[in-house]
């Protein structure tokens, strides 16, 4: 651990803009403190998401975000680069198999190494802006699907009017929303 990295996380409680700064953001920045080494040639944290995620009872999906929202508030920042053997990685999901190049991330605290390079700040808005197109997407589909006519749905009457199948999961937690308030 690095005595810098804990004495800042340590004294931090509130964001450089004076947002606060939540339970799951701390747990992160002490994890990222615990891993960041002082030497000049590094002057980095540069745990996995995974091994965020397991070490730290949260998903990745949790770690992503939170990472993200301290991004955001200036505290932290990350430095992509890519591994220098160019080994990838392959994943392997119902859609297929796709070859990844294996990226490591260096996760610097804004108050220690300054702030990062202004092509660090664009790709992050390119990231964000990517993001939130995907959920954006994501959310059409939704509302687009399509109902079945030979699927009986717990709640018939909310089936087609939501415009999803009344079987799909997230459509069904819409409905049973929609049916508390009635």
């Amino acid at each position: 651990m690095s005595a810098s990295a804990r004495d800042y996380v340590k004294k931090l409680n509130k964001a450089p803009d004076g947002q606060a700064i939540t339970l799951g953001e701390k747990a992160l920045l002490w994890y990222l403190a615990d891993s960041y080494n002082d030497d000049p040639a590094i002057r980095a944290a540069w745990p996995a998401i995974d091994t965020l995620a397991k070490d730290n009872g949260m998903s990745a999906g949790r770690v992503r975000q939170i990472l993200s929202d301290l991004i955001g508030k200036r505290i932290v920042w990350r430095d992509h680069r890519p591994r220098k053997d160019g080994r990838s990685v392959t994943t392997h999901s119902k859609k297929g198999s796709k070859v990844f190049p294996i990226k490591t991330n260096l996760w610097r605290f804004n108050a220690l190494d300054g702030d990062p390079p202004e092509e660090v700040l664009e790709y992050e808005k390119r990231e964000k802006a990517r993001g939130k197109l995907i959920a954006e997407e994501t959310h059409k589909k939704l509302k687009t699907k399509k109902c079945s006519t030979n699927k009986v749905s717990e709640y018939p009457q909310f089936s087609c009017a939501t415009g999803s199948d009344a079987s799909d999961p997230e459509a069904h937690e819409v409905m049973s929303q929609r049916l508390m308030k009635l």
